[in-house]
């Protein structure tokens, strides 16, 4: 199932802003939404009793909670990667946004350390934090395992997040490119469809292939169809001018045209005065 993420980060904006009183950096809404993803996949992936429970963060109902539960079954891993499995109740919501704003309860509020490192836009040191403050068990026989199968995770769904919303990374980096060969789907092989005059439909396919080696050739690059790196780089370098280029013509046409315009209002006004003898 895919995630309408523009409307969860919305309703991760608001739950920040019920919780803290002020609205999240983008860095802070990035990692809450990330957490959320990779634990419940924004709370769609529980099953059974949990489904609709709105619990993004898989938080657990202690002593303390007085709202309402759930029994789920869940597991933890040991330092050999063993599952074990238990029975216990978590926390349930009565809508998405109570949800979101528990979660940056339990990330930021009671763990400040990560809400340091999360306006600094700092991945692995929101991984590091939430370890050490015992938010996640982790997977791998050391510490320096678990937080750096942890921080691969939420790396992952960062990207996601981040490719579907347009966005920077919250370090400010820009998105890793995708290789992208034969056989490959997705938007980016739109982006390559578009720039090459070819049917939109996001399959790469052998007319797309054949453009790619062509260009490949031109390029004096490895005509192999693969768009890697060297490739993508060529790629924009052409087309992005292209496109600056496209945008100042129609600047200049537009304000040719503009100027045409101002010239023939005045020539009716001064046709206007003019009277028939």
């Amino acid at each position: 199932m895919s995630l309408d993420h523009r409307t969860i980060r919305s309703q991760v904006f608001e739950g920040f802003k019920r919780k803290f009183g002020r609205e999240a950096t983008l860095q802070e809404a990035q990692f809450l939404h990330a957490v959320g993803m990779l634990e419940t996949s924004c709370g769609t992936g529980w099953k059974g009793v949990g489904a609709g429970s709105f619990n993004m963060g898989a938080i657990t109902a202690g002593p303390a909670w007085k709202g309402a539960t759930f029994e789920y079954r869940d597991s933890y891993p040991d330092e050999n990667g063993v599952d074990h499995w238990y029975t216990t109740k978590f926390r349930k919501y009565a809508s998405a946004v109570e949800g979101w704003e528990d979660l940056a309860n339990i990330m930021y509020e009671d763990r400040p350390t990560v809400l340091k490192a999360a306006t600094a836009g700092d991945a692995y040191g929101v991984s590091s934090a939430l370890y050490e403050t015992k938010y996640y068990a982790g997977r791998g026989k050391t510490a320096k395992e678990r937080i750096a199968g942890h921080h691969a995770a939420v790396a992952r769904s960062l990207i996601t997040i981040c490719k579907a919303l347009g966005e920077p990374l919250p370090s400010g980096e820009e998105l890793p490119r995708r290789t992208l060969r034969r056989g490959d789907t997705g938007e980016e092989v739109k982006v390559l469809q578009r720039w090459f005059g070819l049917v939109v439909d996001g399959i790469f396919g052998p007319v797309l292939d054949e453009a790619v080696k062509d260009f490949q050739t031109d390029a004096k690059l490895k005509a192999d169809g693969i768009v890697g790196n060297l490739t993508w780089d060529a790629l924009e370098a052409k087309f992005e001018a292209k496109d600056a280029e496209t945008s100042d013509i129609l600047a200049e046409l537009i304000g040719r045209a503009g100027e045409l315009q101002t010239r023939l209002g005045e020539f009716i006004a001064a046709s206007q005065k003019v009277k028939p003898e």
